[in-house]
């Protein structure tokens, strides 16, 4: 199905007609005239994919027998006469810039690498000089996000020149590929009424439950939402009945607040001013599940349904078709021209997505590596907004050590490495979201922390072994510790002056793992 758009190596080797190679000690690089852009890698370390089928060996060097390219500083990890890759022990770890995973190792107990108070940060990271970035691309160096807008792209394939960028950038793990305009799909497919005429009568498992909290901190109030450590089930008609009355509730709360509020700017209220421009009985929700034919009640303002994991390749063939159909970089898919598994049918292969994800604003999936480390991901926001923590790869003491920043040195743990973000039966307390003084500490360490909103229409690209976490983004303000309160404002405001509504803006998106190669 996506054999129209699949690049030979003919015409990738037009653009890219030589390897870059790389000196670790002297840091230089050799480019051909053809790939001049290339030198915005800076001494990265990187190697086109378009004159070979390398992959990522266990130490985070391409292994393709030829010894050109060195890990990021001078520990020699390669055999320098048959290119076999030395593994390196858990004890002790080598801390090198790009280093593969060893997570997986450890899964089913064992928890030898620990987090010292003595760690050194990490190496820093080659230079990045957007000023030879191909024209659709800048350079964020706050948020360490790389940006490609192909908004004005026409439907079809990337030009050569774009997508070996993007390959290239996709090695480097200290900092974030982010592209708009990738997805095309057809807004009539994707609406409530189309879904609900499809499987309205399905039953889903996987709806993840959050329950709205308000706190008072210095004196003001905020919103936050916790996540209850278990999944309901519904109908698909009886969970699309609940956003729509969900959404007609928000508005009249809205019409109410405005009616009495000489400030008109959406802050949250407190508990007592709140629960005056609410209603308790038309914000009941009443449903029956399907496991024990029960029925239950929510209210739909205060509880958050998050639908996970929705197989839509199966469930949803008219929608799974037409998002890949007119998406216009296949080759970053399952099982394309560049996952490890493109030589494996889809039948043959793990089930790797792509899945749905639907849920009001408020929701969040905690710290966690895809695959526990083992494989790269996907993320296409579709509508909603997304607030996005991610660090750079790091080795397994880095990423305990992580996990403690960013979660305040508190003494609660979050298994950021082996549990799963959505477990059920997980316990109710989550660690909070990153302060400000929580990323500056991973700054410090040379995490290269990014920090961003994932907008509708873009894309994210998240390689294996990066922790990462995402939070829907509410229309309600954050204290100003959050590492997003700004970023969050910003969006806000921007709302405000062009009067669009966010809190009944649905999250939809489309996700998938795969392995590049």
């Amino acid at each position: 199905m996506m054999t129209d758009t699949v690049y030979s190596e003919s015409v990738l080797n037009e653009t890219a007609t030589a390897a870059v190679t790389f000196t670790t000690n002297n840091t230089s690089a050799a480019l051909s005239s053809s790939d001049d852009y290339s030198s915005a890698l800076g001494a990265s370390g990187l190697k086109s994919h378009a004159n070979d089928d390398s992959i990522v060996s266990e130490n985070g060097m391409h292994n393709n027998n030829n010894n050109n390219v060195q890990p990021y500083n001078s520990v020699p990890l390669v055999s320098s006469t048959n290119g076999n890759v030395f593994q390196s022990p858990l004890e002790g770890e080598i801390e090198v810039y790009y280093t593969e995973e060893t997570s997986w190792r450890l899964h089913g107990g064992r928890y030898d690498a620990t987090a010292s108070q003595n760690l050194k940060p990490l190496p820093e990271a080659p230079p990045i000089c957007p000023s030879q970035f191909p024209p659709r691309w800048t350079f964020n160096e706050v948020s360490r996000v790389l940006y490609g807008d192909f908004t004005d792209h026409p439907k079809g394939p990337l030009e050569p020149e774009d997508l070996v960028f993007l390959l290239q950038m996709m090695e480097r793990d200290d900092i974030t590929v982010v592209t708009e305009g990738f997805s095309c799909v057809d807004p009539d497919l994707w609406t409530l009424s189309m879904l609900e005429s499809l499987v309205g009568d399905d039953v889903c498992h996987q709806f993840r439950v959050f329950e709205r909290r308000l706190v008072l901190q210095n004196g003001n109030c905020f919103e936050s939402f916790e996540e209850q450590g278990q999944c309901c089930n519904m109908t698909m008609k009886d969970y699309i009945r609940y956003i729509q009355q969900r959404n007609d509730q928000l508005k009249c709360i809205e019409q109410r607040r405005q009616s009495t509020l000489t400030n008109t700017f959406k802050s949250t209220l407190s508990p007592a001013e709140d629960v005056l421009h609410r209603n308790e009985l038309e914000e009941t929700f009443t449903y029956t599940t399907f496991k024990d034919s029960q029925t239950h009640t929510i209210n739909c303002i205060n509880t958050i349904l998050y639908l996970i994991d929705y197989d839509f390749g199966k469930l949803l063939p008219a929608q799974y078709d037409d998002f890949i159909r007119n998406y216009i970089a296949p080759q970053l898919l399952p099982g394309s021209q560049f996952c490890l598994m493109h030589a494996v049918n889809a039948a043959g292969r793990p089930f790797m997505g792509p899945n749905l994800y639907i849920t009001p604003p408020g929701s969040f999936t905690n710290f966690h590596q895809d695959g526990h480390g083992t494989v790269d991901s996907g993320h296409q926001c579709l509508s909603g907004y997304n607030e996005v923590v991610m660090l750079r790869r790091l080795t397994e003491t880095h990423k305990r050590n992580a996990i403690i920043l960013l979660n305040g040195k508190d003494s609660f743990y979050h298994d950021a490495l082996y549990g799963l973000p959505h477990a059920e039966g997980a316990a109710v307390k989550a660690p909070r979201w990153p302060h400000v003084e929580d990323i500056d500490q991973c700054k410090e360490m040379n995490y290269y922390p990014s920090v961003f909103i994932l907008k509708p229409g873009q894309f994210v690209h998240i390689n294996k072994g990066r922790l990462h976490a995402f939070r829907k983004l509410s229309f309600s303000l954050l204290p100003d510790r959050d590492c997003h309160s700004n970023l969050r404002n910003e969006i806000i405001h921007e709302s405000n002056r062009k009067n669009l509504p966010l809190n009944d803006s649905l999250c939809v998106s489309v996700a998938w793992d795969w392995t590049y190669r």
